[in-house]
């Protein structure tokens, strides 16, 4: 499945002392996916006759917030 995405973050350094930092961050990711039709049923159906029932159309969209600390550890 085709589609796009489209997002915006955010980080802030918090330093400590001279070499070390706490990174706080946070990020929004948006998700679309394009147009599809789902069908269930066939030969693998438990119906008698092999009836396929189709559902047209079907568009998914996904909206992610992530959030995360790091620590920058100071090397002398």
């Amino acid at each position: 499945m085709l589609g796009w995405t489209v997002g915006a973050g955010l980080d802030y350094k918090w330093q400590l002392d001279q070499g070390s930092a706490v990174i706080f961050g946070v990020e929004y990711l948006h998700y679309q996916f394009g147009e599809h039709s789902l069908a269930f049923g066939g030969p693998l159906c438990a119906c008698s006759d092999n009836t396929t029932f189709t559902i047209g159309n079907a568009t998914q969209t996904i909206d992610a917030i992530k959030g995360r600390i790091s620590y920058l550890f100071s090397i002398h």
